[in-house]
């Protein structure tokens, strides 16, 4: 019998070799793919579809007793998840940015344990690097042992916002944009990443989804990143639905955190 320890090593291997295997693949498709449009107006490719196809098809064959999740699952109800183990897939995270030819997407994956993220791979296209780690885990580039950049805010480092914003929040947030330098990037798993990284002071976004956010908040969870949802956490993850609602969170140095929470009228 498998200890878990054992269990969590095979499937972090599996893990790294699904996406890997994709690498070639997405940088062939990049701004050469045809798209359509989904009801909820966001795009999605072929290459959305056959990413995630394999993915989870590579998980499937290694661990057929986990739940496999994608933002492209064609389900109708929300897939309940009982497994020890779950897997949450967005096969192209920033698919605007892709399908266009703007460098800022990734292939984004996260086991989860219990509905907990336990271990995150994030593929960037941009930097032309798998990004990947876990809570006493590492965090890793490649297979190179990294530590995260505690961002210098005399650098004017930036901070991350997506748009569109509810006309309210960008009311209380108005004091921030006309001081700061602000980013937005298109694809809310490489502001985690940059986050992460150092490359942002930090990132309060109103349109995550839980499959943006699942891999890189393993990440914050090993470097210890203040963090907070503004509504209620995903996590324990108990239901998967391509269709759930946004999950806005706020992440990032103490600084940042602060301020926003003090604008948002949350402290």
């Amino acid at each position: 019998m498998r200890s878990e320890e054992e269990e969590v090593s095979q499937r972090i291997a599996c893990g790294s070799s699904a996406v890997e295997a994709e690498i070639e693949f997405f940088q062939s498709q990049f701004g050469a793919v045809a798209s359509e449009w989904k009801k909820d107006a966001s795009r999605v490719t072929e290459a959305d579809h056959r990413i995630s196809e394999r993915i989870l098809a590579a998980i499937e064959n290694e661990f057929p007793e986990d739940d496999g999740c994608s933002e492209e699952l064609n389900i109708q109800t929300g897939k309940p998840l009982q497994a020890k183990f779950a897997w949450v897939l967005d096969p192209i995270d920033g698919t605007n940015n892709f399908a266009i030819g703007l460098p800022n997407c990734a292939i984004s994956l996260a086991l989860l344990k219990d509905g907990h993220p336990l271990y995150g791979w994030v593929y960037d296209y941009a930097g032309k690097q798998l990004v990947h780690g876990g809570a006493g885990r590492g965090l890793f580039k490649g297979k190179d042992l990294i530590q995260a950049r505690t961002p210098d805010l005399q650098e004017c480092t930036p901070f991350g916002l997506q748009f569109p914003l509810p006309a309210e929040v960008l009311r209380k947030l108005e004091p921030l944009l006309v001081e700061e330098r602000v980013r937005s990037l298109g694809s809310s798993t490489m502001e985690g990443v940059y986050i992460t990284l150092g490359q942002l002071q930090g990132a309060v976004d109103f349109r995550v989804k839980v499959w943006d956010i699942a891999a890189f908040f393993a990440f914050f969870d090993e470097i210890g990143m203040r963090y907070r949802f503004l509504d209620e956490s995903p996590f324990p993850l108990r239901v998967f639905d391509p269709s759930m609602k946004p999950v806005p969170y706020l992440a990032g140095s103490d600084e940042f955190c602060d301020r926003v929470e003090q604008l948002l009228g949350l402290s």
